[in-house]
């Protein structure tokens, strides 16, 4: 992974790369934003490197404030999946108790998706077209009366696999729902030939680093810094 820099407006179907419009501002055109924005500056190491402070001082200087940091976990895969399999079975086994059950993506959860995303997760922080072109990846939870408990999205780019925006209905914590979406996204990475996968968790949820870290994944020293701007009215 190279060091880059996504910026982007809620809603919008676009990514700016932060660099044009530092190159922009240089060159006298002032940037006047009229929405609240959202822009990541992915680093390889735990520290910022020299041009990411940089990067990062530009942001700050047209109004952005730091809001949290996304570590990067990751796991071969293909060196653990008979252990993978085999704990999948078992809490596959014990979800069937709470009467929860984990299916592929179907188009009639689209809304319920949509709505437990954006009660806690806030799904317009998530760029349209990339959320339309990954969610048919994405593993359900449903309970035997076909309500959606909770959601994983598996975002696949070519030889890489990166699972994120894990969402997990409150009345339904304790049930086994995290740990089937911990499990269940290997094997279908798997299964789709990937042996490394990667996967954002926030810097201050602690339960699933702990659940991530039991499952075999381990930091890598890559980190998401976001930074937010707020349009006033």
């Amino acid at each position: 992974m190279e060091e880059d820099v996504l910026f982007f407006l809620r809603d919008e179907n676009a990514y700016w790369d932060m660099r044009i419009i530092a190159d922009k501002n240089a060159g006298g055109v002032n940037l006047k934003l009229d929405k609240d924005c959202v822009t990541a500056v992915v680093n390889r190491g735990e520290e910022l490197s020299a041009n990411n402070k940089a990067l990062v001082s530009f942001i700050e200087s047209c109004g952005f404030e730091f809001e949290s940091r996304n570590l990067n976990y990751e796991i071969d895969v293909a060196k653990n999946i008979e252990s993978i399999k085999a704990e999948v079975a078992r809490i596959t086994a014990e979800a069937k108790q709470y009467g929860l059950t984990v299916i592929p993506y179907e188009e009639k959860y689209r809304k319920d998706i949509h709505a437990l995303w954006r009660e806690y997760l806030n799904k317009n922080d998530i760029p349209v077209d990339d959320w339309e072109k990954h969610i048919c990846n994405s593993p359900l939870v449903i309970d035997e009366n076909g309500k959606l408990c909770g959601v994983h999205m598996l975002r696949i780019e070519g030889k890489k696999c990166t699972y994120w925006h894990c969402v997990i209905d409150p009345a339904y914590r304790g049930k086994k729902v995290g740990r089937l979406l911990t499990y269940i996204p290997m094997v279908m990475a798997y299964d789709r030939g990937f042996e490394l996968t990667w996967s954002w968790i926030a810097e201050d949820n602690i339960a699933s680093q702990k659940m991530a870290e039991g499952a075999g994944e381990r930091r890598n020293g890559i980190s998401s810094y976001r930074y937010v701007l707020e349009c006033k009215d």
